[in-house]
């Protein structure tokens, strides 16, 4: 009952900021995280539309540079359904060109493998955008992070993607990190918890430490949670 109740009134926070939660012009970003095949930058066009039900997340992706021709931007698309408890997010990857949820195509990479919790941060390269977009990305992040735990559909779940599924079904990709740091915000409890770990997300997790994103400010792994956490990563 608490976390709905709180869900329900960041909703009508958001709600009121719709000015900056409703971006019609996409902000595009060179991002810190992807590399094409090349180890060249990956660009990203975001937007996002949101109301009371359901926020929706697009973001028209390049990995031919930052100008590439109309029809080399993928799109993806995250859509978050707030009327459940917890949030639910349905992913799409789509043709290029008009909107339109029933052209489905298969995924470039396993969703699930980076999207444990739905939306993930937004990580830009700051020197290559303005002082507004700056805000607009905090903003966004602000309210990424105010989700709290957020669950696939079973529509994603029940895809049969054979080249790349939505994501890896056996039980050692699907085994949890059960590092007590870690614990602390990913354990899948109540809002503001969030999803569980899975090993099928190690190379988030490695990205994560290493840039030092986590542990977040404030907390710090020991050293047997150091090695717990190699362990995991290694796939013991």
């Amino acid at each position: 009952m608490f976390s709905f109740l709180i869900t329900n009134v960041l909703n009508l926070f958001f709600l009121g900021t719709g000015l900056i939660y409703n971006q019609s012009s996409p902000i595009k970003i060179e991002s810190i995280e992807s590399k094409n095949f090349d180890l060249k930058p990956v660009y990203n066009k975001i937007s996002l539309t949101s109301n009371y039900q359901q926020d929706i997340w697009r973001m028209d992706q390049s990995h031919f540079g930052e100008n590439p021709s109309q029809h080399q931007w993928e799109r993806l698309y995250i859509y978050v359904d707030k009327r459940k408890i917890p949030y639910e997010a349905t992913f799409y990857q789509l043709k290029p060109g008009k909107t339109d949820i029933k052209e489905q195509v298969e995924y470039r990479a396993s969703c699930y493998s980076c999207h444990v919790n739905g939306p993930r941060l937004i990580r830009p390269n700051v020197d290559k955008i303005s002082m507004k977009d700056k805000l607009i990305i905090s903003l966004w992040n602000f309210k990424i992070k105010s989700y709290g735990k957020i669950v696939p559909s079973q529509k994603n779940l029940a895809q049969t993607f054979e080249k790349v599924p939505f994501w890896y079904s056996s039980n050692h990709e699907n085994k949890t990190l059960e590092v007590k740091t870690c614990l602390r915000c990913h354990n899948d409890g109540a809002w503001p918890n969030r999803s569980k770990i899975k090993r099928q997300q190690v190379g988030t997790v490695q990205f994560l430490i290493s840039n030092h994103y986590m542990p977040p400010m404030g907390f710090k792994l020991s050293k047997k949670e150091i090695e717990e956490l190699n362990a995991f990563i290694n796939g013991f």
